[in-house]
């Protein structure tokens, strides 16, 4: 809880600053649409006005996740087998899909299973140094990276 209110602390300002810019910016494009559609009837959806599509802040990634149910089962049962990628817990643990890098977006090949002791411990990493894969051992890495390549093959 610490490490996500100090993520706040540090990424909401910023955030609401781009989201600002993103509003003023579509409250010029609605003005410029309404004058090129003076006349048509009926309200015109522009998909350019998400604020919510993902970005890049302070580079770590930041927008909506980008995997759905069927990634998940995926994820649990075959590229992690229902175990923490960090030491093997399985049954009777708290296991939590994290973004190993946060420079890339929440997607099936960037989710590692961790239990909570292990997501603790990552955390804390990331708080202290941006990069939680710190608080992982060398060896351990090699294979979580390798698993995760393995990943980007099976949706090619």
């Amino acid at each position: 809880k610490k490490f996500r209110d100090s993520l706040e602390e540090r990424l909401l300002p910023k955030a609401e600053e781009e989201i600002n810019e993103v509003e003023d910016e579509s409250k010029a494009d609605e003005t410029s649409e309404k004058k090129k559609s003076k006349g048509k009837k009926g309200n015109q959806i522009n998909p350019n006005d998400d604020w919510r599509l993902a970005c890049m802040i302070n580079g770590i990634w930041v927008g909506p996740a980008q995997f759905d149910q069927d990634d998940v089962e995926y994820l649990l049962g075959e590229v992690w087998r229902n175990r923490c990628a960090v030491n093997g817990d399985r049954l009777g643990t708290v296991l939590e899909l994290v973004r190993w890098d946060v420079s890339k977006p929440s997607d099936s090949s960037n989710l590692v299973l961790m239990g909570l002791n292990a997501l603790v411990k990552f955390d804390e990493a990331f708080a202290k140094s941006g990069d939680g894969r710190e608080s992982v051992p060398a060896d351990v890495r090699k294979k979580i990276e390798a698993r995760l390549a393995s990943t980007k093959v099976d949706f090619i």
